[in-house]
C-alpha cells in the first residue's frame, strides 16, 4: 500500500507490480509513487490482454495526454503494463509517444521490454529504446522518440552491426506508394525500405579511411546524367511541364539535359531538378521496366528522392527510394527516345551513370 500527498489516497500494488516497483528503486526510484489503480488495458491487435497502473514518473505527461485519462488512472508520467510478456514500465518521452499512439490499442501492442540503454559507452550521451509486440520506440537527441515497425525492428535486432551502422531513426516511417505495401524510414546514416513486409537497409556511403588510396568524390551541384552503356543523356523536352515523361537522348550539352543536385536533410539523398524548368525528377506511371520517369513540382516526397552512390570505375549508380531501392537503368541497345526503367541490382553498365560537370 502506498500513500502520497499528490493522491491523498491509499493505493495498493499487486505482488508482480510491487516486485517490479522495488527492482526500479521503489517510491524513490524511476517510477515514484503510484497515482492510480490497476485497471484493464485495451486488447492489442495481437490478441494480448493485460492490465496497467499509472505512476508519478519523473514528471507528468503533457496535458494533451493526461486530459483523456480517467480519475481512476490518476495523473502521472509513467505506466507499468502487465501481460503475457511480463511486467514492463514505459515512461518519459518514449511513454509520451506511446500514449499519443493509443498505447496497447495501437499497432505497437503491449510492451515486451522496459527502457533499454543503447549507449556504446557509459559516458556517451543518453539514448535508449523499448520493444513492443508490433515494433519498437527509439529515443535520442535531437530526434526525440521515433517508432519503428516490427518488420524494421526485426531487421535491426537480427544484425547488431547493421543497426550500429544505421544509427537511430530520425523520423517516422512514411508510405511511398498508395496503400501500405511500400514504406521508407530515415536513419542517421541511411534508410530502410519496406516492400511487401520485407525490410532492406541502404547505408550512406562511408567516407574513405584516413590514408586510403581512393580519394573522396564529392557530387557537383549541376550535372549531365549520361548512361555508360549507351552514351545517351537523361533529357527533358523544351516545353517541360508537370507530368511530362523524361527520355534518353544523344548528348548535346543543352540546358534540357542539365540537372541540379539538391541535397536534402536526409543523409546523402538528393532531389534532381531540371535546370531548364526547375521541376523535379519523379517516379511516375508504369512502363515495360516497372515505372516511368516524369517531371513534377518539387514536393520532397519519396518518389523524388534519389540515392547516388559512387562506383569504382568513376561512374555512379542511382536509386529511387519509392521503387524499393531499384536502380535507374538503360542498356547498350537503347536508342534516342527510349525511357529509362528500373532494375533491382546494379550488375551492368546499364545501371551506371556518368555525372558530367558542365563547367
Amino acid at each position: 500500500m502506498y500513500w502520497s500527498e499528490q493522491t491523498n489516497a491509499v493505493i495498493p500494488l499487486s505482488q508482480d507490480i510491487a516486485d517490479h516497483h522495488d527492482r526500479l528503486g521503489g517510491a524513490g526510484g524511476a517510477l515514484g509513487f503510484p497515482v492510480g489503480h490497476r485497471i484493464p488495458a485495451a486488447d492489442s491487435v495481437f490478441g494480448t490482454k493485460g492490465t496497467f497502473q499509472r505512476f508519478e514518473g519523473s514528471s507528468d505527461y503533457p496535458h494533451d495526454i493526461v486530459s483523456h485519462w480517467t480519475e481512476r488512472e490518476g495523473v502521472g508520467g509513467c505506466t507499468v503494463y502487465v501481460s503475457r510478456h511480463g511486467v514492463h514500465a514505459v515512461g518519459a518521452a518514449i511513454g509520451a509517444l506511446y500514449e499519443r499512439m493509443h498505447g496497447t490499442g495501437s499497432w505497437l501492442g503491449f510492451p515486451t521490454s522496459g527502457e533499454i540503454d543503447a549507449r556504446d559507452t557509459p559516458d556517451a550521451p543518453w539514448c535508449c529504446y523499448a520493444t513492443f509486440e508490433g515494433g519498437a520506440i527509439y529515443w535520442k537527441q535531437p530526434f526525440g522518440a521515433v517508432a519503428v515497425s516490427r518488420t524494421v525492428a526485426d531487421l535491426l535486432s537480427s544484425d547488431a552491426g547493421l543497426a550500429r551502422q544505421l544509427g537511430f531513426p530520425t523520423a517516422a516511417e512514411q508510405s511511398i506508394t498508395p496503400g501500405e505495401h511500400e514504406r521508407v524510414q530515415f536513419f542517421e546514416h541511411g534508410v530502410v525500405t519496406t516492400r511487401n513486409a520485407v525490410a532492406e537497409a541502404w547505408l550512406r556511403p562511408a567516407p574513405a579511411a584516413s590514408g586510403a588510396v581512393r580519394p573522396q568524390r564529392s557530387l557537383p551541384d549541376t550535372v549531365y546524367l549520361i548512361n555508360r552503356a549507351c552514351g545517351l543523356a537523361l533529357t527533358v523536352e523544351e516545353d517541360s511541364k508537370p507530368g511530362l515523361l523524361v527520355q534518353a537522348r544523344a548528348f548535346n550539352g543543352s540546358p534540357f539535359q542539365r540537372w541540379i543536385l539538391r541535397t536534402t536533410d536526409r543523409h546523402s539523398v538528393v532531389t534532381l531538378l531540371s535546370a531548364a524548368s526547375g521541376l523535379a525528377l519523379d517516379v511516375g506511371g508504369k512502363n515495360r521496366g516497372g515505372k516511368d520517369l516524369c517531371l513534377q513540382a518539387e514536393s520532397g516526397r519519396a518518389g523524388q528522392l534519389w540515392q547516388i552512390t559512387p562506383d569504382p570505375g568513376g561512374t555512379y549508380s542511382i536509386r529511387n527510394l519509392a521503387d524499393g531501392g531499384a536502380y535507374l537503368s538503360l542498356n547498350e541497345r537503347a536508342e534516342a527516345g527510349w525511357r529509362p526503367w528500373f532494375k533491382p541490382e546494379a550488375e551492368t553498365d546499364g545501371q551506371r551513370w556518368e555525372l558530367r560537370d558542365p563547367r
